[in-house]
């Protein structure tokens, strides 16, 4: 940030004498004899090779005319402040320039619309709100407008408001806005279902499948609400559903779809339904969930089975599924070392990220339908399996323990 903003500052004379060079060249013969460069230009540049860079913005900001030729150099000038955090500086250049009586109006426009960026970086919502409203109507920067509109609104939780934006949006641009207008209904169904609305809330997320039908989040809310219905076997059928249509949320299912199955049927049915799945869909969760299953289930067989499946399917979370088990028919030895390995296992898988961002990489252990990093919705997905940066910090940490009879740590595995 900073090479890039000494680089805006070196341009910013240059520009500013260019288009008084420019300017000089048309103007009358007369008009020139009285004209001058402004010698505060050589007091800006030197304020600047003394890095007194503060100084010398203040000098070019009183210098720069806002006229038709400098009109792009304000605008960079408050877009570098405002990145720079320094809104208040951008705030000030950008009502400058919008107070200019003689600025064409699409100059005015571009003005206003920095300005509204302003007071939104400033947290001044409702002047932001005020005049992207404005513009957006005026069908000035109309996605741009309508897209820091639904920001504001989702931040503002109003979510009535962005879902009538996004659908502007999406007439005005013939953008599909079905995804996230879903997921601003299922905000809806939460807030119904803390009031206590259960009408409200089978209403909103019938509005959030009509908008998204295959909406993972108001499936998954559907079908809790079946199961607390006694609705079993509709519950059974989303699920179902779900992990056909949406295998990567299959984590995310398999509790609730368990715990809906065994209110009706037996853990051997419950051992046998995850089989059948499981040849379709052989996730790494899915022979979690069958290793365990069927080492519940009482099948004689279940650890020959789970290591079948592991050699057809490796994954972390089956070896430590497979090794996490009752090893009390073995002698003590061979037991314990199994625990060991066990044990050893779960310290990664508990600190591995389970969820991660498609879209800007934010990794965590908790899902997230907006990503909190990148405010993208519909874009953090669950994770298979560990990462191998998880089991590369055990071993990390593993090897930088202290040497036997030495009380050194040991060096990091690279």
């Amino acid at each position: 940030m900073g090479d890039f903003t000494g680089l805006v500052l070196l341009l910013l004379p240059l520009a500013a004498a260019t288009g008084w060079f420019v300017a000089r060249q048309s103007r009358p013969r007369e008009e020139l004899e009285a004209s001058s460069l402004n010698p505060d230009y050589v007091r800006g540049l030197s304020h600047l090779v003394n890095n007194d860079t503060d100084q010398a913005i203040e000098i070019f900001i009183g210098l720069i005319e806002a006229d038709e030729g400098t009109i792009d150099l304000h605008l960079a000038l408050g877009s570098l402040f405002r990145r720079r955090g320094e809104v208040d500086r951008a705030l000030r250049i950008h009502q400058n320039l919008v107070q200019r009586p003689r600025l064409k109006p699409l100059h005015r426009n571009q003005a206003r619309f920095e300005l509204a960026r302003d007071y939104q970086a400033a947290g001044v919502l409702d002047r932001a709100e005020e005049i992207f409203l404005e513009l957006a109507h005026q069908g000035m920067f109309l996605s741009d407008c309508l897209s820091r509109l639904m920001r504001i609104y989702e931040r503002e939780r109003e979510w009535e408001r962005a879902i009538d934006t996004a659908q502007w949006l999406s007439s005005a641009q013939g953008r599909d806005m079905g995804p996230r207008i879903a997921q601003y209904w299922c905000e809806l169904a939460d807030s119904a279902l803390r009031r206590d609305d259960a009408r409200g809330q089978q209403q909103c997320l019938k509005r959030a499948l009509a908008a998204d039908p295959h909406c993972v989040r108001a499936q998954l809310t559907r079908a809790g609400q079946a199961v607390d219905s006694g609705k079993v076997a509709q519950a059974l059928k989303i699920y179902r559903d779900v992990i056909q249509h949406h295998e990567a949320f299959i984590p995310d299912v398999l509790a609730p779809w368990r715990d809906a199955f065994l209110r009706e049927h037996s853990a051997q049915q419950w051992a046998a339904e995850l089989e059948r799945v499981y040849r379709r869909h052989p996730h790494p969760h899915l022979q979690v969930a069958l290793i365990q299953a069927q080492a519940q289930s009482g099948q004689t067989d279940a650890r020959q089975q789970a290591l079948d499946q592991l050699v057809q399917q490796p994954s972390w979370v089956g070896l430590h599924a497979a090794l996490d088990q009752d090893w009390s028919n073995l002698p003590s030895q061979a037991a314990g070392l199994l625990k060991g390995f066990a044990d050893v296992l779960r310290v990664p898988l508990e600190k591995s990220p389970t969820y991660r961002c498609d879209h800007c990489g934010y990794s965590g252990r908790q899902l997230n339908w907006q990503c909190p990093s990148c405010q993208h919705w519909n874009t953090t997905q669950p994770l298979p399996d560990m990462t191998y940066s998880a089991l590369e910090e055990q071993v990390h940490g593993a090897s930088s323990l202290p040497e036997s009879g030495t009380g050194a740590a040991g060096k990091s595995v690279s």
